[in-house]
């Protein structure tokens, strides 16, 4: 075959393959259009919805409790759908409110935790709430991050309105933090927790710690201070300018120094550890604090009360509390510290008697004289505890003997309700509300529960219906506003009605 037959078969070809090209670039063209309509037709119509509305989709996405950051972390993932969303995420400052970083032994492989920072404090608008966890270094043994994340921190101070820190109050993660220095200016609330249970009490410990507070300068905004197992006398805080204070801590004379310590305290709430119930108390004075209004107390870690202690009520006075929740208390401290407190203004108050006997009995009369002065409570519960007996029959006692008591009461709870045998459990309860009501139509929701062996169908009951003697009474109160719902255990409450 000649030359000129192969060069002609060859040109042939080539203008074969051209014409496949452009075919392919014609297809891809096609193809390409397709797709671009196909996202248009799959966002639709959220591509068309104005920025201020998706913006507040974006908020109603974000988790509830942010987790330790990473690039897919929210709402990074937004920032990366088209550059309609970017915009509108990277202008919403409430999705980059929160932040946790955590520089551990992982962050040494993490080189993007001062970019993930960096975007956070940059879309923030300066109401950043940022939760740094800090692994168990020495100076030796710290990561590089350590050192970028405090500094970025310490050049972004003034756009944090929270931080939290945990740490191990034993390694040197103090001494690299205060080598910084911390502009707070608008820090409103600041959270210190220690990693370590119970960290050794050294003059070199405390003095470390003390120089990581020191290092965050003035905090001129501070409000609200939460502190884990470390003693408030470490802390030189600007204590007289805090009103929210919130602690886990060892003693009882612990809590008592913190509230010395807090002149303008408004807010308190407090968690003493399980074995605070081996601490000698006997020798502990009364602490008395006229701006304290709102107050919880948690005693053994969340467990059965602790019998034979002597409870923090016992060492305080707080003639204006507005909202009490001391958890187990004995009777007889919860009558002793109303009378010391010359009868508070309570508003709320949620408490499990204890009597130290356990013989069942509490002093109803007692109960119901302090229950008669307190003209301001609106909301009230009273929980199951050891030694109680029926606390329908405490407060129809109470209803009786002091007609027009709780005038304001609008929610009622009680936990530890005897339905006794037939309907006559139920007969108390609708008895008890009935003296009551005598005097006074605000109550709009009381909860009972039930102190009974329950079959498993309950789990599928929506209401329970009352006997028809009641029928009138529960369509009155319902007419009234009033709504009595009876539960168990973890089951849902039922609605007590008239009618299936």
């Amino acid at each position: 075959m000649s030359t000129t037959t192969l060069r002609a078969q060859i040109e042939a070809l080539n203008l074969e393959i051209s014409a496949h090209k452009q075919r392919l670039i014609t297809l891809t063209a096609s193809r390409d259009a397709l797709d671009a309509e196909l996202r248009r037709v799959a966002v639709f119509p959220i591509d068309t919805l104005p920025s201020e509305l998706l913006s507040e989709i974006f908020v109603c996405c974000m988790p509830g409790e942010p987790a330790v950051a990473t690039c897919e972390s929210m709402p990074l993932p937004l920032t990366r759908v088209c550059k309609l969303w970017a915009q509108t995420a990277m202008g919403t400052p409430a999705l980059w409110r929160s932040l946790h970083l955590a520089v551990d032994d992982k962050a040494r492989y993490d080189e993007q935790m001062v970019g993930l920072a960096t975007t956070w404090l940059q879309n923030c608008k300066g109401r950043l709430s940022l939760g740094l966890a800090v692994g168990n270094f020495n100076r030796a043994n710290a990561p590089s991050q350590l050192s970028d994340v405090s500094s970025l921190i310490a050049a972004n101070g003034a756009n944090l309105s929270s931080f939290n820190l945990s740490f191990n109050p034993e390694s040197d993660v103090p001494l690299l933090l205060a080598e910084q220095s911390f502009l707070f200016d608008n820090l409103e609330e600041l959270g210190m927790r220690s990693v370590q249970y119970a960290p050794r009490d050294t003059a070199a410990d405390r003095e470390n710690i003390a120089g990581l507070v020191r290092a965050f300068a003035a905090m001129p905004a501070l409000q609200k201070v939460r502190i884990r197992y470390l003693p408030p006398t470490w802390l030189p805080l600007p204590w007289s300018q805090i009103t929210e204070f919130e602690c886990i801590m060892y003693t009882g004379a612990q809590v008592l120094q913190a509230l010395r310590l807090l002149p303008n305290l408004v807010v308190f709430t407090i968690e003493l550890v399980y074995n605070a119930g081996a601490e000698d108390r006997s020798t502990l004075s009364v602490v008395t604090h006229r701006k304290l209004r709102h107050m919880s107390i948690q005693e053994g870690g969340g467990r059965q009360p602790i019998l034979g202690i002597l409870y923090m009520l016992n060492f305080l006075t707080l003639p204006r509390l507005e909202t009490l929740r001391p958890d187990a208390v004995q009777e007889e401290t919860f009558s002793a510290f109303i009378h010391r407190s010359e009868y508070p203004p309570l508003k709320v108050l949620d408490f499990r008697p204890v009597d130290d006997e356990q013989d069942g009995y509490l002093c109803v009369n007692d109960l119901a004289k302090i229950f008669s002065r307190f003209d301001h409570l609106y909301k009230l519960r009273i929980g199951q505890s050891l030694g109680t007996h029926d606390l329908v029959d405490t407060l129809a006692s109470t209803f009786t003997s002091f007609p027009g008591c709780l005038p304001r009461l609008q929610e009622l709870e009680i936990d530890g309700f005897s339905a006794g045998t037939g309907d006559a459990g139920l007969d108390d309860l609708i008895w008890m509300l009935e003296q009551h009501r005598k005097y006074s139509r605000e109550l709009r929701r009381a909860n009972v529960r039930l102190n009974a062996h329950l079959p498993g169908v309950a789990t599928t009951w929506r209401t329970i219906v009352a006997p028809s003697k009641h029928r009138d009474v529960l369509n009155q109160w319902k007419a009234d506003g009033l709504e009595v719902f009876i539960w168990h255990r973890q089951e849902p409450a039922w609605r007590l009605d008239s009618v299936v």
